[in-house]
């Protein structure tokens, strides 16, 4: 099915930037469309944030345009470009009144509304995401991890149409995460979202589409699933997690045609392709085995969940699931 560019509420064309004489951004085109959350994934200085700024108007790129809806964000406003009204990001800096308290910085981008669902507004945000206890705070005494639950509570607070989020569990906790996760997947699943992260789980659980750049430039995308199972290269692949990268003689032998696997892809059985446990790691839900294919001259990782315990040196049976 073809898509016109109205079914976009979001998008970018020919985006070229650089610093000083270094090019962070070429060419880049980028769409968002209503109700999709679009992850970006990348090595660090591969341009993710400059595009998330780009796409915030909070940049102006010396080459391209941004539309939201129908509108050039940038139209007019090249010299006096402080964001876009429906379009609120949630960056690295955090952006907030330091000198106001928790619950000011919260419900400043709010005013239109009456006291009464400015108060049931800013329960709702302090309830998600755990800020009960300093909201009389002033916003430069708070934590890191507090700080970015205000920015997230200051941007979701203001209700817009297109949330921009930079590293937004960075400074969290695994509980809290959780938390920030589950309000963004519920009450905001409606709105257009686009998220920079480094953690694989958080882009997976919360993105229908991933972005990859490398070097200013968009290498891959696809939804989740697709880049994840079918990364086109071991740059994308490891920006998602652990990969095997198969010879072809090795890949032959498991029965499979990919050359890349996750480690949960491969399984230990009573037949396979023998190989040797060389190490062993607990990392809670599984073991993480690395393997050695003497055969073959090549190690792999394979996350095992079964019940018998294996011993380093041990010979054992593997074969692609």
């Amino acid at each position: 099915m073809q898509t016109n560019k109205s079914d976009y509420i979001l998008r970018a064309t020919g985006i070229n930037y650089s610093y000083e004489q270094k090019k962070v951004l070429t060419n880049v085109k980028f769409a968002l469309k209503a109700r999709e959350v679009v992850g970006i994934a990348g090595e660090s200085g591969s341009g993710k944030t400059t595009l998330l700024k780009v796409l915030g108007a909070k940049m102006v790129p010396p080459s391209g345009n941004v539309f939201f809806k129908d509108e050039n964000i940038y139209a007019g406003n090249e010299q006096l470009l402080r964001g876009h009204p429906a379009i609120k990001i949630v960056d690295q800096d955090f952006d907030l009144m330091p000198y106001i308290t928790v619950d000011e910085n919260i419900i400043r981008n709010s005013l239109s509304l009456s006291e009464s669902a400015r108060k049931l507004l800013l329960r709702k945000m302090k309830t998600h995401l755990n800020l009960k206890d300093v909201g009389a705070n002033k916003a430069i005494n708070t934590s890191g991890g507090q700080k970015q639950r205000v920015a997230l509570a200051t941007a979701l607070a203001a209700k817009p149409e297109v949330l921009l989020l930079d590293e937004p569990f960075a400074n969290l906790d695994y509980s809290l995460k959780t938390q920030a996760i589950k309000l963004l997947k519920s009450q905001w699943r409606a709105r257009a979202m686009v998220v920079v992260a480094h953690e694989p789980t958080d882009l997976l659980s919360l993105c229908d589409r991933l972005v990859i750049m490398k070097k200013g430039r968009i290498v891959q995308q696809g939804t989740s699933k697709e880049v994840y199972q079918n990364p086109k290269n071991r740059y994308v692949a490891e920006l998602l997690g652990p990969i095997n990268e198969l010879s072809d003689a090795l890949a032959h032998a498991l029965g499979t045609t990919k050359k890349m696997v996750r480690p949960h892809e491969l399984t230990i059985s009573d037949k396979g392709v023998g190989a040797q446990v060389k190490n062993q790691q607990y990392c809670g839900a599984f073991m993480e085995i690395e393997l050695h294919f003497t055969d073959f001259d090549q190690s792999l990782l394979l996350h095992y969940s079964g019940d018998k315990v294996l011993e380093v040196g041990e010979q054992v049976k593997i074969m692609y699931k």
